[in-house]
C-alpha cells in the first residue's frame, strides 16, 4: 500500500468493525462479506470475553479486553490502516449490512469524486424503521458552516453534516491533517464531532445515492401521539448520559463556527428527555441524561 495519489483500488483500502458482544457465529456477517469482496479487514473487539469465532474470521484482530470506547477502538483500527499504508479506511459497526457490490461502488464514487470531498457517507436504510435516514446538510458561510435540512446538491450526493459513521469511507489524507476520532466522547456523538473538525478544516463530507447501506439504529419503536409521530431511541441509561453530554460539548466547540447547531443541540437534548416518558427503565434514565447534562455544561471538553 501507498499514499501517493492515484487510482485507489481494493489494495489500498483497509476496512474497521468494531466489535462488541458479537452475537452468535453467523457464517454471513459484515466481517465476512467486507473480507468476500477483497477487503482487508481489521476487527477490533471491545466485548469482555476474547471472541475465538472473530478471530478465526479474519486475519487482523485485536481484543482491547473489555469495552474502551468506540472512538478508541476506532483509533485501534485507523492508526493499524494508516501504518499499512492505506490510502482509505471504511469503517463499520458490526450491526451493519452490505450488499455484494458495496466495496466496488464505494471505490467508483471514491475515485470519481473532487479531491476536496473527504468524507463519503452511504445512503443508509434504517432496518427499525424501513426508511432511509436523512442527514442534516450544510451550505459554507463565513464564519463556518451553516447547518440545514435541505439537500444542497442535485446531483448523485449532498453535503452531510451529521452523517452516521458506519460504512464511511474517509480519505486517509483526512486523518493525517485533521486528526483521529475524540476519545473523549466515548461513544456517542464521535462521528458527528469528527465530521464537522474535517468539514471546518476544509474537507467536504457527502452522502451518496450509489452506495447504499442497512443498518439497525438503536431499538426504535413508533408511538404516536395524535397526529404526532415519536420514534424513542430505547438507548440504555449508560448511553444517555453521553448523547446528552456529548452533543452539549460539541455545541461549545463548534458553537462560532457552525451555525444552526445551537437549535441541533436544543432538539437533540430535549427529545431523548421526552423519549425517555415512552420508555422502560425511566429512573435510572432521567438520572443519566441529567448528570449528562450537567457534565456536558460544567466540565472541559
Amino acid at each position: 500500500m501507498g499514499l501517493e495519489m492515484g487510482v485507489i483500488t481494493k489494495n489500498d483500502v483497509v476496512a474497521i468493525v468494531v466489535a462488541f458482544n458479537f452475537s452468535g457465529e453467523r457464517a454471513d456477517n459484515i466481517i465476512t462479506r467486507l473480507i468476500n469482496q477483497g477487503v482487508y479487514t481489521i476487527v477490533v473487539d471491545n466485548s469482555d470475553r476474547h471472541s475465538n469465532f472473530l478471530e478465526s474470521i479474519t486475519s487482523d484482530y485485536y481484543f482491547n479486553g473489555g469495552n474502551v470506547g468506540i472512538a478508541k477502538a476506532q483509533n485501534t483500527g485507523i492508526r493499524r490502516a494508516l501504518t499499512k499504508g492505506a490510502k482509505g479506511v471504511l469503517i463499520f459497526d458490526q450491526d451493519s449490512l452490505i450488499p455484494g457490490d458495496y466495496v466496488v461502488k464505494m471505490l467508483q464514487v471514491a475515485n470519481s469524486v473532487p479531491e476536496n470531498i473527504g468524507i463519503i457517507s452511504p445512503k443508509i436504510l434504517d432496518l427499525n424503521t424501513g426508511q432511509f435516514t436523512n442527514p442534516r446538510s450544510y451550505r459554507r458561510n463565513a464564519k463556518g458552516i451553516k447547518i440545514t435540512n435541505s439537500i444542497e446538491n442535485d446531483s448523485d450526493y449532498f453535503y452531510a453534516a451529521k452523517p452516521i459513521a458506519s460504512g464511511q469511507f474517509i480519505f486517509s489524507r483526512v486523518f493525517q491533517e485533521v486528526g483521529v476520532m475524540e476519545e473523549n466522547y466515548f461513544i456517542d456523538a464521535v462521528d458527528t464531532e469528527f465530521n464537522l473538525r474535517a468539514i471546518l478544516a476544509g474537507y467536504e463530507s457527502i452522502v451518496h445515492g450509489d452506495v447504499l447501506l442497512h443498518h439497525t439504529i438503536g431499538s426504535k419503536r413508533t408511538v404516536t401521539i395524535g397526529p404526532i409521530l415519536l420514534r424513542p431511541s430505547n438507548h440504555s441509561a449508560f448511553r444517555k448520559y453521553f448523547i446528552e453530554r456529548n452533543n452539549i460539548w460539541m455545541y461549545r466547540k463548534f458553537k462560532k463556527n457552525v451555525q444552526g447547531l445551537g437549535l441541533q443541540t436544543m432538539l437533540t437534548v430535549l427529545s431523548q428527555i421526552v423519549y425517555i416518558l415512552f420508555e422502560n427503565d425511566k429512573t435510572a434514565k432521567f438520572k443519566s441524561s441529567f448528570k449528562g447534562i450537567v457534565d456536558g455544561i460544567l466540565t472541559r471538553r
